[in-house]
């Protein structure tokens, strides 16, 4: 197997937790295409292409239009907001790691050094190198992700097939946040910055 030119330096454990990361991400898009098809009663690749931009944000306003619209049963409803606020959170904090280089400890990187606990390797956003966070955050972050995959299956289920919640394989393996939840999560995304870098300088 061809090294890749610079080490990652993340244990295998972590690694394989990205991997799975990627991989649920694909079972998530997979569940809000399967709940337009059985919505609108259009084929797969119809759906495909009703959600096909590259960006996560504008597929999921768009799905989250068409359960608002043709999903009649108040109860799923909830369900679809609630999903439809996790996948926001989620493709943040996915992002900042799919699309990230890493560092050891102690932590440097290309010139850069950022106040962080020693033996925290952290995640780096290429897109400015401003986006700090830890790899500790990865672990919840996956289950955060395995969870809304659950909530969607049975979405899906309950909307497309029975809408009784004892018939369905995913009910009760996930839990609720509360949307105000959310709307904190939001707003402290916005105000906070994960990381403070800091010339190698000083």
């Amino acid at each position: 197997m061809t090294k890749p030119a610079y080490q990652i330096p993340l244990t295998q454990t972590q690694l394989a937790l990205i991997g799975e990361l990627c991989g649920i991400q694909a079972q998530i898009e997979l569940s809000m295409q399967l709940l337009v098809l059985g919505l609108l009663k259009v084929t797969h690749e119809t759906a495909q292409s009703i959600l096909g931009s590259t960006n996560v944000r504008t597929n999921s306003d768009v799905w989250i239009r068409i359960m608002r619209e043709k999903c009649q049963a108040p109860e799923l409803l909830i369900l679809a907001e609630h999903a439809y606020k996790e996948i926001e959170v989620l493709s943040q904090g996915r992002n900042d790691f799919i699309h990230a280089l890493f560092a050891g400890s102690p932590p440097e990187l290309l010139g850069a050094s950022f106040n962080l606990p020693p033996n925290d390797p952290i995640a780096v956003r290429t897109k400015n190198f401003k986006t700090v966070t830890s790899v500790s955050k990865l672990k919840p972050l996956r289950d955060r992700a395995a969870a809304l995959s659950c909530l969607l299956a049975d979405l899906h289920w309950r909307a497309c097939f029975n809408p009784d919640p004892a018939r369905s394989p995913w009910h009760g393996k996930y839990e609720l946040q509360p949307l105000s939840h959310h709307k904190s999560e939001e707003q402290s995304s916005g105000k906070e910055q994960k990381g403070q870098p800091q010339s190698s300088a000083e």
